[in-house]
């Protein structure tokens, strides 16, 4: 659900349309930013439970980009394995803890930046 940045609740000022519109930009830069890091450390987890040859540049690649984002959960549980393949559990708490950072820093950046609106249109997601 995208808000229209033309008319704004009640006051419907060119400064509250455009201080919205900010906040829009800034919310869907977080959430790409969110949605970038969860979805390496969810490729790391795939390529680590499938065994992948971590001998191959991109494998490679993917666990050392994803590496400084799963570092602070690693040593929270153990990871079973089994031949090859390895079922890092960290990678899924780290996940959801991501997540829900881009949850708190959303409504976070919502009550920070929105202009005021009696209606709480500016309050809700964009998603």
């Amino acid at each position: 659900m995208m808000i229209s940045t033309e008319k704004t609740g009640t006051t419907g000022t060119p400064a509250a349309g455009r201080r919205l519109a900010g906040l829009e930009r800034a919310t869907h830069l977080l959430w790409w930013i969110v949605g970038f890091i969860t979805s390496l450390i969810a490729f790391r987890f795939c390529l680590l439970m499938f065994g992948a040859n971590q001998g191959n540049a991109f494998v490679d690649l993917i666990l050392s980009l994803s590496q400084p984002f799963v570092a602070p959960f690693l040593s929270m549980f153990g990871s079973p394995a089994a031949g090859r393949s390895l079922l890092e559990l960290p990678d899924i708490v780290a996940v959801v803890t991501y997540l829900l950072i881009g949850v708190g820093l959303d409504r976070l950046l919502r009550v920070l930046l929105a202009p005021s609106d009696p209606t709480g249109r500016a309050y809700r997601p964009t998603h």
